[in-house]
Formats: C-alpha cells, sequence, structure tokens
C-alpha cells in the first residue's frame, strides 16, 4: 500500500511505486547515490510532506550498502523527516530528540572518509547541521520550526 492519504492516492501512488522497484532493481552502489527515489523523498519534506518523505527515504536507506557514507546521511535526513512529523504532531520533545539524534549522526558521518562522488560527498552537511543547532537553541520548537533539505542547500 502506497504511503499517500487514502482519501487522495493518485499523486504519489506510481511514483511511490516506481521508487521502490527501483530500489529492488538497482545495484547496492548506484542507489543511494543516483536513485531518483532520493530526490522525490528529500522534495516531499521540502513540501510538507514529512510522512510520505519518511516511508520513501526508509526505501532508499535500505537499499544503500551497509555501512556506507549513503547509509549513515540517509538515516540522519530519515531522523529529520521524522522529527519534522512530530513538530507538525505538537510533540516538541519528540522532534528535539530526534534532531539531536541527527546530529548525532551527522557527527558520525563526519569521522567517516571522505573522497568520493556519491550523495553523501555532495550534501551540505554542515550547513544542515547548523541549522538543526539553530533550531535546538529555540527555548521552544513549534510547528513552524521544520527543517527542510533544500534551505540547507541555499545557504
Amino acid at each position: 500500500m502506497c504511503p499517500a492519504n487514502p482519501r487522495n492516492p493518485a499523486p504519489i501512488t506510481k511514483r511511490w511505486r516506481r521508487s521502490q522497484l527501483w530500489c529492488r532493481r538497482a545495484s547496492a552502489a548506484t542507489c543511494a547515490a543516483r536513485n531518483p527515489a532520493l530526490r522525490y523523498g528529500l522534495a516531499l519534506n521540502d513540501r510538507g510532506y514529512f510522512w510520505e518523505a519518511q516511508e520513501i527515504l526508509e526505501a532508499v536507506w535500505a537499499a544503500a550498502p551497509q555501512g556506507g557514507r549513503e547509509r549513515i546521511l540517509l538515516r540522519a535526513c530519515i531522523l529529520i523527516a521524522t522529527a519534522n512529523l512530530r513538530l507538525r504532531m505538537q510533540k516538541a520533545h519528540v522532534a528535539t530528540r530526534l534532531f539531536g539524534e541527527a546530529l548525532g549522526e551527522f557527527e558520525a558521518l563526519g569521522m567517516r572518509s571522505a573522497g568520493g562522488d556519491g550523495f553523501a560527498d555532495s550534501f551540505p552537511v554542515a550547513a544542515l547541521a547548523a541549522r538543526i543547532k539553530a533550531k535546538l537553541a529555540l527555548p521552544m520548537l513549534t510547528k513552524a520550526d521544520w527543517v527542510a533539505f533544500g534551505a540547507a542547500a541555499r545557504t
């Protein structure tokens, strides 16, 4: 079943199924770096579809190589999408914990050696981590404090 809204599943259903098939058929090395589902999942988050973004990113994460930098970064992205969803649900304390876990994943990513052309090497990790730290410095998170991946690329 598609993670889309059951009342209006058409816009996401076809893309979601296509991304699922692509992840199953793609080789492990190419799935995370050049997956159209990855771009789709990030775009869903930036447009406010946090639950759908989490589902798509989890599918890409499952197909990523074990122990790779892409897998660590994808887990951080999943945590951010989940935190955004929790903010929408007005569960700021849970969102704060999830944002903190995402920062921990960014630190783990920084300890790994870089030097490739994959998704993790071109992603604006430092800018995104700075945005999350700024959000966590606020006295209380609100629904409007969600984090977009595209905003980190523009800063």
